[in-house]
């Protein structure tokens, strides 16, 4: 399934299902095998990124982000996709959380609601252990993109951790 889906997001999907040392051996594999088909420019770094972070791999999840960024958010120049970007990977990471906030509290200044940057937002707070505040984004997301069942999981997941956590 992995080695069909590695382009989409389902390899985090895949990653946020591990409960044991076995899967995380077996998520290992599946992902080892279906980056190597992969064309290194189709890579999902993001993706990778977030399941490297999931599994507890820090040093991996820092270099795929560190490739991830040099890609896909340095070409972007001083705009505020490129503030998106950067939040986009930090959060994946767990890194920055005060400056993935700031950069993508100002791309939503200057572009108003989108709902790609609402749920990058989301994931900001969620990384930032904000989860009222991330499902609210994520919410905010969906709203503007209905139609995209990714938008619509994100509110689902993101939504059971906020209960957790209020009921601690």
């Amino acid at each position: 399934f992995i080695s069909e889906a590695i382009d989409q997001t389902r390899g985090w999907f895949y990653a946020l299902l591990i409960d044991s040392d076995d899967d995380a051996a077996t998520f290992r594999s599946d992902m080892a095998e279906a980056v190597g088909k992969l064309h290194p420019h189709s890579r999902p770094f993001d993706f990778l990124v977030a399941a490297h972070h999931a599994l507890g791999e820090q040093h991996e999840a820092v270099a795929l982000m560190e490739h991830g960024i040099a890609e896909h958010c340095e070409p972007m120049g001083d705009t505020p996709l490129h503030d998106n970007c950067m939040a986009w990977y930090w959060s994946l990471a767990g890194v920055h959380e005060d400056d993935a906030l700031r950069r993508i509290d100002r791309a939503l200044t200057l572009t108003g609601d989108r709902s790609d940057f609402l749920d990058t937002k989301a994931m900001v707070h969620l990384a930032r252990g904000e989860y009222t505040e991330a499902f609210r984004a994520a919410k905010a997301a969906a709203r503007l993109s209905p139609d995209d069942v990714y938008m619509l999981w994100q509110v689902e997941r993101i939504g059971a951790l906020a209960d957790q956590e209020s009921e601690r």
